[in-house]
């Protein structure tokens, strides 16, 4: 049988930056048995200790300080090997529009689907989230 330590190297790592605790929890109630999760409650404070680039960056877009569409947009600059996903209340057409073409290709929409909807986002079924909510 495997040890702890062993299993622990080949879990996936997330960065969950999100300053609202309700969406914290939610998140890793969801993903705390797969990943390797690292809460922050701000971009600053992502930037100060995480030095490594994780598997998965789940992104508030509404952050005291810099905003994380900011995040994510510098983090593309600099050919970011993470799963770059951006979640947020926000439901503007126009400002998703310019995320898409600034690269964004994950959103999920802080909803009553959220979490269904951030799991299916992270497990890279997008399309069936879409269809979920539309």
């Amino acid at each position: 049988m495997p040890s702890n330590n062993i299993t622990a190297a080949k879990m996936k790592s997330m960065c969950v930056i999100e300053d609202d605790t309700v969406y914290q929890a939610a998140v890793e109630q969801i993903f705390s048995k797969d990943y390797k999760l690292e809460l922050f409650s701000s971009v600053e404070g992502y930037l100060e200790k995480s030095p490594i680039a994780p598997d998965v960056l789940l992104i508030d877009y509404n952050l005291p300080g810099v905003n994380g569409f900011d995040l994510f947009k510098k983090l593309k600059e600099k050919g970011a090997g993470s799963k770059l996903i951006l979640m947020s209340t926000v439901e503007d057409g126009p400002l998703l529009l310019e995320m898409i073409n600034k690269g964004l290709r994950h959103y999920v929409i802080k909803d009553e689907h959220f979490m269904e909807g951030v799991e299916m986002v992270v497990n890279g079924d997008d399309e069936a989230y879409w269809e979920l909510i539309t």
